[in-house]
């Protein structure tokens, strides 16, 4: 990760923060597909067990608890 952020020239305690935009953006097309497979809004279930949201929670509990 040093490295990756050396190269990028972005401080290694900011990749959390882009951590939680990227989740935030895959979030985004996964809701668009799961939209699609239940025809209209999906069911809470399944959106509290997506992927993406649920890497955008840890992600933003890790940062809320630094």
């Amino acid at each position: 990760m040093e490295r990756y952020a050396s190269a990028l020239g972005i401080p290694q305690e900011q990749f959390h923060a882009l951590r939680l935009l990227t989740w935030m953006l895959h979030s985004r097309s996964e809701y668009k597909r799961l939209e699609s497979e239940a025809n209209g809004v999906p069911t809470p279930e399944s959106l509290e067990g997506s992927l993406f949201y649920n890497l955008w929670l840890e992600e933003l509990e890790f940062v809320c608890n630094r």
